[in-house]
């Protein structure tokens, strides 16, 4: 009995993060708990065999708890994924949070005296006979859970009853699960999830958590560069010259004005019709129309500085930025707002050295965290990144860390975070650069082969995550380095995500390695970050904007460069009337089959932002993800 893990009266039995696969037994082919108190967790039970009942998971006279576990690819004539059962002594099971799919046999079975209780769980598809039997056991449903062939009696209106499209049993690490693909009902339903998945993913990704162990995971990147330089704005010449500067809003600047994660409200405005609202404040409820924003992050954005991995030897890195003080409207004795549009405005500044183990709040210290305003340091951190260049006496550019030694691969963390406490007037945003440089003096570089000077000896300054930008170069262009998609990408989709895009924009157009802009689709987001496309609704108390939510199809993204769409703003308490104003837009491209034959060896693909003739002052927050294209289902 018990093939795999077996306890007989003693207990408790606790399986964690565990694989148990290729086992056989008469009962309970992988895990028999028989009178003792059972505990699986983030565990995958896959490809066990019982020749009598309970092919993958047995369970007799006891109480279990089974979370955030794939049970899978089991067999058995009764009970193939589990069995449970009780005499005079009841047996009790509690699934959340799991998959039982792909089973030879009945996927859950309940015998005589057993209560079984299931929460946000699949039981689907399974290879032969029904999702669900109750010999004389009982079932409860404690919400969004999905079977496919209604045999479970799931009476809750959240239950679902459809086909899950679950991706083929991949590993998890050690653990193989079943992921849900694109267009899968289990995606963005559930409710009362665990914090985490099976493969401990955290739970949401985006939008609501998904129903069963593997929460569908988009695969973020970090955007661009393969360049030595982000977010120098106009400061150099020719194929070089971004025409953008990095950018962080202060935390009580409305989410509309494009800043995604600095901002800690939105709708800040009065009720207006035509976007001539007055601010009425940034703490959430106060009125109580102020939103929260739920994606705002106190760390701020993170930048990073990598040494490549194909780096020769050692040097010396120095890593510096520009304009990290708002000094804008800034008394120069005590820092106080002495009119303009934008008030006080400090940021903290952190450097760190990536240690391997938790991301960037860990590691060694090498700058900050250091409070940056337009005194600190008699104004040191002041500069603007279109009135000043790369070196040179006039240059403003401030260094933030000198590292010696720096060797192929080392990474480094910059954190900059907003930190201002007004909450009664809007603040500003605050543009800057950053740079890494070998030596006394910066020469642009790149590890891009496709690109002017490409060298392997070129430290690279990216985006982590979210990149946030302002552009105000009219009647020109801003070209970003989105990502590097190479031959493990090929056939997956790219998504580039836009917060707030448009202000003084004309048009934006994806491009390949090889320069060509691509056919894209084009979706708008409801404001909790779900998409109508895969929920099959619409978005609640929104307004969509002209030309509707999406998904469309097109090869150039028209950003709506006038202020015609009033009504069509998500809020008459939102002022601009941006055609995307306060909106988050997926752009979508297919990648090809094989990557490299396509490009031809080059992998960076980019995103250009055509300026309209009047002022710019477009301040977007970026992010790149891939994943797999949505699975056919055979009707």
């Amino acid at each position: 009995w018990g093939g795999g893990i077996a306890t007989i009266i003693a207990g408790p039995l606790n399986v964690i993060d565990t694989a148990v696969t290729g086992n056989d037994a008469a009962i309970a082919g992988g895990i028999l708990s028989l009178g003792a108190q059972a505990t699986i967790a983030r565990s995958s039970i896959t490809a066990n065999t019982a020749s009598v009942m309970g092919g993958g998971i047995g369970i007799g006279l006891a109480t279990a708890a089974i979370d955030a576990t794939t049970i899978s690819t089991n067999t058995a004539p009764t009970g193939a994924g589990i069995y449970a059962t009780g005499d005079d002594r009841p047996a009790t099971v509690d699934i959340t949070d799991a998959t039982i799919t792909n089973n030879t046999g009945t996927g859950l079975e309940t015998g005589t005296n057993t209560t079984a209780e299931l929460t946000n769980t699949i039981i689907a598809d399974q290879t032969t006979g029904p999702d669900c039997t109750q010999t004389a056991g009982g079932l409860t449903s404690q919400g969004t859970n999905l079977d496919s062939d209604g045999t479970c009696g799931f009476g809750d209106d959240d239950h679902l009853t459809a086909d899950p499209i679950l991706s083929d049993l991949t590993s998890t690490g050690a653990r193989a699960g079943h992921t849900p693909l694109t267009g899968s009902p289990a995606i963005d339903t559930g409710a009362n999830c665990n914090p985490t998945d099976q493969r401990h993913v955290a739970r949401p990704q985006q939008g609501t958590c998904d129903r069963g162990a593997v929460e569908a995971r988009i695969e973020f990147l970090p955007f661009g560069s393969p360049r030595n330089y982000l977010g120098t704005n106009q400061a150099l010449s020719g194929t070089w010259r971004e025409n953008f500067a990095l950018s962080i809003a202060d935390k009580c600047t409305a989410k509309e004005h494009g800043d995604r994660l600095a901002a800690v409200s939105d709708r800040n405005y009065s009720a207006s019709s035509s976007g001539a609202g007055t601010f009425e404040g940034c703490t959430p409820g106060s009125p109580s129309a102020v939103r929260p924003n739920d994606e705002h992050n106190a760390d701020g954005y993170t930048y990073v500085v990598e040494m490549p991995k194909t780096f020769v030897g050692t040097a010396d890195l120095r890593i510096d930025a520009q304009g990290l003080a708002h000094c804008s409207n800034k008394n120069p004795t005590d820092d106080s707002w002495i009119g303009g549009s934008s008030y006080p405005m400090p940021t903290t500044v952190t450097v760190r050295r990536d240690d391997g183990t938790d991301g960037p709040t860990s590691g060694s210290v090498l700058f900050g965290p250091l409070t940056v305003t337009s005194l600190t340091n008699g104004g040191y951190y002041c500069g603007t990144t279109n009135s000043t260049v790369m070196n040179g006496g006039n240059s403003t550019w401030r260094a933030l860390a000198a590292i010696p030694n720096a060797a192929a691969g080392d990474r480094f963390f910059i954190q900059i975070a907003s930190n201002g406490t007004q909450t009664n007037n809007p603040g500003g945003n605050n543009q800057f650069s950053l740079r890494a440089r070998m030596g006394e003096t910066f020469t642009a570089c790149t590890t891009d082969p496709g690109d002017i000077n490409s060298t392997t000896q070129c430290p690279n300054v990216y985006a982590l995550d979210h990149l946030g930008s302002y552009m105000n170069a009219p009647s020109a262009g801003a070209v970003f380095q989105v990502a590097s998609l190479g031959p493990e990408h090929s056939g997956k989709l790219v998504d580039l995500f836009l917060w707030d895009p448009g202000e003084g924009a004309n048009w934006l157009e994806l491009w390949d390695p090889s320069g060509n802009r691509v056919p894209v689709t084009v979706e708008v987001a409801c404001h909790d970050g779900t998409f109508p496309s895969e929920t099959g609704a619409g978005c609640s108390s929104e307004t969509s904007p002209a030309g509707g939510y999406g998904p469309f199809a097109t090869n150039q993204v028209n950003l709506g460069d006038n202020y015609n769409f009033c009504s069509n703003r998500p809020s008459p308490r939102v002022t601009s009337c941006r055609k995307y104003n306060d909106r988050l837009l997926r752009i979508t491209a297919q990648l090809p089959e094989n990557i490299t034959t396509a490009y031809g060896g080059r992998t960076w693909w980019k995103l250009y932002i055509r300026s309209a003739t009047s002022s710019v002052t477009d301040r977007t927050t970026m992010q790149v993800a891939v994943r797999d294209p949505a699975a056919v289902v055979d009707e």
